[in-house]
Order: C-alpha cells, then structure tokens, then sequence
C-alpha cells in the first residue's frame, strides 16, 4: 500500500525567486523636509537610491536647541484647517442678523433658568430633602436660596440664631438690596420661640425683608417650592375679586363701617332697597331690622352723616 504524500509540502516547481520591484532600497540620509514639503527633494529620494547596499548610513544631524525651539513654535502657530462650515459663516458675526445679547449670555454661565439654586454653604440642610416637585442646583451666590430674578431667601434657624446672634445681620448686610423680594426664612426648633422671633420681627421690619415662619423643614421646603412656581405667576390669584354690579358694590361700601357685615349690609338693603332709603332712615328704623342692636344702628346713622372730609380745627 502506497503511503500518503506529505501534507503542507512545497511543489517542485514553485518559484521562490523575487521580483526585482520588491527588493528593498536603501536611501542616504537626507535633511528633514519642512511642513510645506518639497516636491524635488522627495522625488530626489524616491529616484537616487543607494548604489551599495552595503555601505555605512551616515548617522542624522541632531537638531540644535534654537532649532527645536523653532519647531515647536511653529507647531503651536498652525492653524487647523478651515472646514467648509467655517469658510461659509465666518462673517456671520459681522452680519445684522447675529444676536450678540445671546452671546453675552451664554458666556455668564449654564444656570438652568428653571431651577432653584442654591448656596453650597446649604449643603447638608434637611430642607433640601424636601424639594421635589422642582429642581435645585447648587451655585455660588450670596442668599442661601435664588428663586427667581428678584426673589431670594435667607434661611436661619432660632437654635442657631440663638448661638449666633450677629449672624443674621451680617447676611442682611451682605445682601444688600440686589433683590426686590428678600424673604428671610426661619425654622422654629426651640421651645421657646417667642423672644427670638420678636427680635427677628423688628430686624425684618428694618431690613425690608419678609419673614417666613416654619414649624418644620418640611412646611420650608414646600414655601420655597411654592416660591420658584409661582415665579412667573401674577398676582390676580391672591387679589380679591371686584364685582362689577352696583348691588355688589353697594354691599362691599356698607361693610367698610365698623360692625356692619355682608349679612347685615343685605337685610339693610332688602328693607330699604336703596341706598338713600338707609341714609334717611332713623335709629329707630334701623333697629327694627334683623341683627341689628341699638349699638349697630347709632354706629351706621353716625357713620352717614360724618363729613366725608375731616375739617381742619
């Protein structure tokens, strides 16, 4: 039985000799072409190979130091190179219609407008934990608390007012008057809060501040959130309501005397219907109506027949 051939055997008719185009050139040592390159020296390398192979490579000139030198401040002096982009919009900023506010605006910081920043100094405060229905973010200001574009809060505790008693004016001194709405936020935690909320009362009073009195960090936490969402709100939620009708107004007019309220002011006008009706009418009349005491009615007949201008004595 004849045997196998060999495996990974070579054939007997493979040429291993190689092609003259692949034999390796030597080259001699030539100097370092500069950035911009030289288009005769390099055809100069490719074209004048080494005659010997086996001749000594003369060893490169090392640079000098002014000559590093040199290199490297080229190197730092080039430019990148100028994209298609930026050779479309380079005088865009010199156009009118390049906004330059935005700009100036970009450039102050990436504050979220929407957040309600707070003063690093607070880190570490209960209250923060009680933020969440809106974001917060740390940032160098002088409150402890930013909600808005001219609101801003002080926060103080009467356990460490009571420790620092100049703390709070210090604050207050600091911050100046950079903000209309300075609301000074103070977190009861002592037993008793009276005196210290008396003083702190007067200091509100004479800094233009609003004091805010919390019983937990909860209840602060839920004033600043309710603070930073209404920040953009108006006022007319909070303002009492003006009816437009004269019979509304009439009524709104009776009021604003001294123990005459809106269910007195309504049987008034229901027995006399109007207005002159309850203006000529006597004390007696007046009592006879329902709710209405000796006292209530001398006060209201008083009341209609006053000057509506106090005359100088």
């Amino acid at each position: 039985m004849e045997k196998s051939p060999k495996k990974f055997c070579i054939p007997k008719d493979t040429d291993d000799s190689f092609e003259e185009s692949v034999v390796p050139r030597y080259f001699k040592s030539v100097q370092i072409i500069g950035e911009t390159g030289n288009k005769d020296n390099i055809s100069s390398l490719e074209t004048n190979p080494s005659p010997n192979p086996d001749a000594p490579v003369t060893e490169n000139k090392q640079p000098s130091v002014n000559e590093k030198a040199s290199l490297r401040n080229n190197a730092a002096d080039r430019k990148p190179p100028i994209t298609r982009f930026q050779s479309e919009f380079e005088n865009l900023k010199e156009s009118k219609f390049y906004d330059k506010s935005a700009e100036s605006c970009s450039s102050g910081g990436s504050r979220s407008v929407s957040a309600l920043i707070v003063n690093p100094r607070q880190r570490g405060n209960p209250l923060l934990k009680n933020i969440r229905n809106v974001p917060w973010e740390f940032s160098e200001v002088e409150p402890d608390y930013v909600m808005g574009k001219s609101a801003c809060a002080l926060f103080l505790s009467l356990r460490y007012h009571n420790l620092f008693p100049n703390y709070i004016h210090d604050r207050l001194k600091a911050l100046g008057k950079s903000y209309s709405l300075r609301v000074l936020l103070v977190q009861v935690d002592v037993a008793e809060p009276n005196p210290p909320l008396k003083d702190l009362s007067v200091i509100s009073i004479l800094a233009d501040c609003t004091l805010m009195v919390a019983w937990s960090a909860e209840e602060a936490g839920m004033y600043l959130e309710t603070y930073k969402t209404f920040e953009n709100k108006s006022a007319d939620l909070i303002k009492e309501k003006q009816d437009s009708d004269h019979y509304s107004q009439l009524i709104d007019c009776l009021t604003t005397i001294r123990s005459i309220n809106k269910t007195d002011a309504t049987v008034l006008l229901s027995n006399f219907k109007t207005l002159k009706g309850i203006v000529l009418a006597s004390v007696e009349d007046l009592t006879q109506c329902p709710g209405m005491g000796p006292l209530k009615a001398k006060r209201l007949y008083d009341a209609l027949r006053k000057p509506l201008k106090n005359t100088a004595k």
